[in-house]
């Protein structure tokens, strides 16, 4: 798995995740970017959606109605992967313990070479 460290995806950052040598990448977080139409029309969330497509990943969190931030009703919180997703849901017991609702996600991953 890649993993980026907070506040580094940037432009310059994203050709790592495509250059990776794992068999599954995921690159999740809170990205501070939503496609709500929040801080802009969703032009920053759009951007980022469209770099990490082009690689190959997606995100089970984008669709406008999901929300991971009840305060804003927003989505912070993304998941790109190349992996099968299986399942993906928020968690509403994580609002005890942060102000984001928790992101469930199950994936399929391929049988691991021997």
């Amino acid at each position: 798995l890649t993993h980026l460290p907070p506040a580094t995806h940037t432009r310059a950052h994203l050709p790592a995740l495509a250059e990776t040598s794992a068999e599954v990448t995921v690159a999740c977080g809170d990205w501070n970017m939503c496609q709500q139409p929040i801080w802009d029309e969703g032009e920053q969330f759009r951007w980022l959606e469209e770099e990490m497509r082009a690689r190959g990943l997606a995100d089970p969190f984008s669709a406008p109605h999901v929300v991971t931030f009840p305060s804003e009703n927003a989505a912070y919180d993304h998941v790109f992967t190349d992996a099968a997703v299986v399942e993906s849901r928020t968690l509403r017991e994580a609002e005890e313990a942060s102000d984001h609702l928790g992101v469930l996600v199950r994936l399929r991953l391929p049988p691991q070479r021997t």
